[in-house]
């Protein structure tokens, strides 16, 4: 019952010691109703979440919010939802991009991860927590 395959994925080394402030994600799609449901679940989870329904305004949002995590909900086309997290990630060296996709074969690089999308709610929680903790200390961004 406590094998630790069996939980989420945690920081285990600093389970009593909080953030100074909570990971900021931003979640971007097309698809409102994926984009609304994910941004409350990682609110609920203790994130700052906010969230950008068109393309047009992500890296304004990116810019403002300054993420330390951004989901982007894959659109009609995966290669353009790749190509717009690696402007994102051009934009910025302080954030990780995660896509949401329907692909289950796709793998994850350095700062972009995939998940597959309507998966488990602590699946992307969990994708969300290790690519903050594999980010760089702040002064060495």
């Amino acid at each position: 019952m406590n094998d630790p395959d069996d939980h989420p994925f945690r920081l285990h080394a600093l389970a009593n010691v909080h953030t100074l402030r909570p990971i900021r994600v931003l979640v971007a799609g097309r698809d409102p109703r994926y984009v609304r449901a994910m941004t409350f679940l990682l609110g609920r989870r203790g994130y700052e979440a906010r969230s950008g329904l068109t393309a047009g305004t992500l890296f304004t949002d990116v810019e403002e919010h300054k993420p330390d995590v951004v989901i982007l909900v894959e659109s009609d086309s995966f290669a353009d939802t790749v190509g717009l997290a690696v402007q994102v990630l051009g934009l910025t060296d302080n954030a990780s991009v995660i896509v949401a996709t329907t692909r289950h074969d796709a793998p994850p690089t350095n700062r972009l991860r995939f998940v597959e999308k309507w998966a488990s709610f602590d699946v992307l929680a969990e994708a969300v927590e290790r690519a903050w903790a594999e980010l760089p200390p702040a002064g060495v961004r």
